[in-house]
């Protein structure tokens, strides 16, 4: 069964490919039990793998794009961060079958706060920014966009 798509680029993603992917470069992985998530991501579809892993694949080149850049800033914010977030346990790579890299994640209990109206984002925003990260206030700090 496929998800319903989002874009129009977007690759077809299915537990049959998933199972695939595994299979060819995470065999350990590959008899355990699928979940598609709900609610669904935009950039990314994604499945719970087993009790203790999520599976994150790109559903375009342009989400694809942000792999590399959670690779090399994760790790590196995590620990400076007072929120969990969830640690990278295998990057999967393109193949004749599916075209981006994609990633296998911890799983971690919980929901997300922002789903049940719990935060202020912006609040959350600027105190991540300028109180657990220590950045300094920019000119442009006030812009929606970044």
């Amino acid at each position: 069964m496929s998800q319903n798509k989002m874009h129009i680029d977007e690759v077809d993603i299915n537990p049959e490919l998933i199972k695939n992917l595994l299979q060819e470069q995470f065999p350990k992985w590959e008899n355990q039990p699928l979940q598609l998530m709900r609610p669904e991501g935009t950039d990314n579809a994604m499945y719970r793998l087993g009790n203790d892993k999520l599976i994150r694949l790109p559903r375009t080149e342009g989400s694809s794009l942000n792999i590399e850049k959670e690779l090399t800033w994760l790790p590196k914010l995590g620990p400076k961060l007072p929120i969990a977030i969830p640690s990278i346990i295998g990057k999967g790579i393109a193949n004749k079958n599916y075209p981006f890299p994609w990633l296998i994640c911890e799983w971690l209990e919980g929901s997300n706060p922002d789903q049940e109206g719990m935060i202020d984002e912006q609040k959350a925003a600027t105190d991540l920014a300028f109180n657990d990260l220590r950045c300094k206030p920019s000119n442009y700090a006030h812009t929606k966009w970044r």
